[in-house]
């Protein structure tokens, strides 16, 4: 579930950054748009550090770096893009 968030949320590069309150709280809201339970933050996280070995990005001071939300997402109103 977390690589379906991962390609249809976020987007992946050396340049990126996302707040790591801003990044779970879409992911809580994917989760609740799917009618799936979300995993706490410290799984979250732990699970994003697990992929991110992989996938080139890390937390640093409060912030990812290299993943970013490109599509926020709303239970009212599902997903949209970030402009």
């Amino acid at each position: 579930r977390l690589g379906q968030f991962i390609e249809e949320v976020c987007q992946i590069g050396a340049s990126f950054e996302e707040d790591r309150v801003g990044l779970y709280t879409n992911y809580k809201n994917w989760c609740a748009v799917r009618g799936e339970r979300a995993w706490t933050m410290a799984t979250f996280e732990t699970r994003l550090v697990e992929r991110g070995a992989d996938g080139g990005w890390s937390l640093a001071d409060g912030q990812w770096v290299g993943i970013e939300v490109q599509t926020t997402v709303s239970p009212a109103r599902g997903l949209s893009l970030v402009s």
